[in-house]
């Protein structure tokens, strides 16, 4: 929304005050990606799910908050209090949060996802090998496995492979 006439001013409270909005819009191209501008909006008022919008996690949230309580139950004090409490106050949020704003973990309930991911390595590490170095070695050669396949996985999915197959140019030199 470009702010003509103070448009941007007249909106403010509407947008401190809703997440989620009716808009009547114009979809251009900017520099090769796409731009709205927006010419009005309007407060949605049917309640909306955010899952319904946006990317999420396709893990149960129920699973991973089992897990993760599972986790900060077995801490010791004055840490298990601490996380508790953390939990407590910041729980309706930190559920459901993204992680990051690009890259991995970047959809709803990522930092959920990303948080009992960090949990399950740190609880291997400490309680399943004695040798805390050696542990970490294990599980970077395991991560580095899995994201090489990944990566293979998304490049069959979008190469063709006779693309990867180049022809060598002979050059008769005589």
């Amino acid at each position: 929304m470009w702010d003509n006439q103070g448009a941007v001013e007249i909106n403010k409270p509407l947008l401190e005050d809703f997440s989620v909005f009716d808009d009547e819009a114009r979809v251009e191209e900017y520099r090769g990606h796409k731009s709205l501008t927006i010419n009005r909006l309007k407060p949605c008022e049917e309640d909306i799910n955010p899952f319904d919008l946006l990317t999420y996690t396709k893990q149960s949230i129920e699973d991973l908050t089992v897990e993760l309580f599972s986790y900060l139950h077995e801490l010791e004090s004055p840490f298990k209090e601490i996380a508790l409490a953390a939990m407590r106050r910041f729980w309706d949020q930190f559920r459901i949060r993204p992680a990051a704003k690009g890259y991995r973990h970047n959809y709803l309930s990522g930092l959920l996802k990303h948080t009992v991911g960090l949990m399950r390595f740190a609880r291997f590490i400490l309680k399943f090998e004695d040798n805390h170095y050696q542990a970490i070695m294990k599980l970077i050669n395991q991560i580095e496995k899995a994201h090489k396949k990944d990566i293979w996985a998304q490049l069959q999915s979008t190469v063709n492979p006779q693309q990867l197959v180049g022809k060598t140019p002979f050059v008769n030199n005589d």
